[in-house]
């Protein structure tokens, strides 16, 4: 009899497997960068946003942010609830207001997946119209077929945002497992609502919890910079050898 196990047992998304490590994060992951890079028309997933694991590179990336039209929650918005799970964002990824980044498939004739573990996060290098804003950062995995399907998220609310050098924001997303296999790609996507998930957030110094009507609601025109001086990022823990 071995005895009770001592660790954590995790379930890897894609794979569909459950392992165990001694610890969380898995003692194997080491962080992986993929530097977010345009030519300046991010803009939904038919732009050319990419991420890419040497550098950032290219103009900012714009986007508008209006409270009344929020992006939706990753299983979107049903009666005023959010539904959880593995759910296809190609759709809303379809988007203006929104930017988004796709690394290059894992090549098809590749032996192996490639297997990630951890607590990933997203460094932002942000400047907003409004003084107060924020930032909502979502992950998918996109299949062969052309689906993205949502692994995890995270947000921040970012103040002095409209400060002329722009402000850096970290954006600590869900802890998450997943594979990917030979022909799929990870996808980073930008916003500054996931609603009903979270709470919309109106573009002033008015605390979002504390909101009383719409009618303090303001649009925001949101810049993410990704320049060698400004080099936004995604961090993702890999446990594959």
């Amino acid at each position: 009899n071995p005895g009770p196990f001592s660790g954590v047992r995790y379930f890897s998304l894609g794979e569909n497997r459950w392992h165990d490590a001694a610890s969380w994060p898995p003692p194997a992951a080491r962080d992986t960068t993929w530097f977010l890079q345009s030519e300046g028309r991010a803009n939904s997933r038919f732009g050319d946003g990419r991420l890419a694991p040497d550098a950032p590179a290219g103009p900012e990336d714009l986007f508008n942010y209006d409270p009344e039209v929020p992006v939706a929650a990753p299983g979107g918005n049903h009666g005023g609830s959010a539904s959880f799970g593995p759910h296809d964002l190609a759709a809303q990824q379809q988007g203006i207001n929104l930017l988004v980044y796709t690394a290059p498939p894992i090549p098809p004739d590749t032996a192996a997946p490639v297997a990630y573990a951890g607590d990933p996060r997203v460094i932002l290098h942000v400047r907003s119209s409004a003084p107060a804003t924020a930032f909502v950062a979502r992950l998918s995995r996109v299949t062969r077929e052309g689906r993205a399907i949502f692994l995890t998220l995270g947000a921040a609310q970012v103040t002095a945002a409209d400060a002329p050098a722009g402000v850096t924001v970290e954006i600590a997303l869900d802890p998450i497992a997943f594979t990917l296999a030979p022909g799929e790609s990870l996808r980073l996507d930008i916003a500054s609502s996931a609603f009903p998930l979270l709470i919309r957030h109106p573009n002033s110094g008015i605390d979002p919890a504390s909101l009383s009507s719409p009618a303090a609601f303001t649009r925001a025109l949101q810049i993410v910079y990704h320049d060698p001086a400004r080099p936004s990022r995604l961090i993702l823990p890999c446990v594959s050898a």
